[in-house]
């Protein structure tokens, strides 16, 4: 099931690819490398961590709401830059709308990977759940991890190559802000509902989310032309 919004995305991401003449090999390189470098190595220091509050903080019921927002946000966007930057030194890229491609797929190997897992993890314990698990990871794949690591990827670039287009407090903009949204998203913030279980942060996280992606695609394709 899964495969609905995976097939999708990697087309779209595709189609990204050649309107920002990028080429092919990145696309399947920085997938493999996200899925497999970061994929793993985010669930051992995630794991680490979370002991680690559990053993500093004598609230558990703080720490198992708030486990998730500590842990994701911080590293998980640390080794999905790792990577980024470190295939970039590999390829020696040197053009931003490589680095924009780069990060989308090493988020995007990174997404799949976790929601495999996940719906694994749920398929192992509790095999009636499995459907309504792999529903709400679909409903949050829109605006998920390639976005994240896309703009951060973008951000960072800029702010170290000084980039002539991306003013400095637009990179500080699109570095910070998908680890924010990614703290919110992961928070007990999120599961705030309204009537007819109605979820508006949720809802606004992904509007947001979507708006910076579209702002960061739009300008880079602008700079093609100057």
């Amino acid at each position: 099931m899964l495969l609905i919004y995976i097939i999708p995305g990697l087309l779209v991401f595709n189609w990204l690819r050649k309107r920002l003449a990028v080429a092919q090999i990145y696309l399947w390189t920085s997938f493999f490398a996200g899925a497999f470098f970061t994929g793993w190595l985010a669930s051992i220091f995630n794991d680490l961590a979370a002991q680690g509050f559990k053993t500093l903080i004598s609230n558990q019921t703080f720490v198992e709401q708030w486990e998730a927002a500590l842990t994701g946000p911080v590293i998980e966007e640390i080794l999905k830059i790792i990577c980024v930057f470190l295939l970039i030194y590999l390829f020696n890229v040197s053009r931003i709308q490589v680095v924009f491609v780069i990060g989308i797929m090493v988020g995007f190997g990174f997404q799949v990977i976790e929601d495999i897992s996940y719906v694994v993890l749920t398929a192992s314990t509790n095999i009636q759940e499995i459907i309504p698990d792999t529903f709400n990871r679909l409903s949050g794949a829109l605006a998920s991890h390639w976005a994240y690591t896309g703009i951060i990827a973008v951000g960072l670039f800029s702010l170290i190559s000084k980039h002539p287009i991306i003013t400095k407090k637009v990179a500080w903009t699109w570095t910070l802000s998908p680890v924010l949204l990614h703290f919110i998203w992961n928070s007990p913030i999120n599961d705030i509902q309204l009537a007819n279980d109605i979820a508006p942060v949720s809802a606004i996280l992904t509007a947001l989310t979507c708006l910076l992606i579209i702002q960061v695609f739009l300008t880079l394709q602008a700079s093609m032309n100057d």
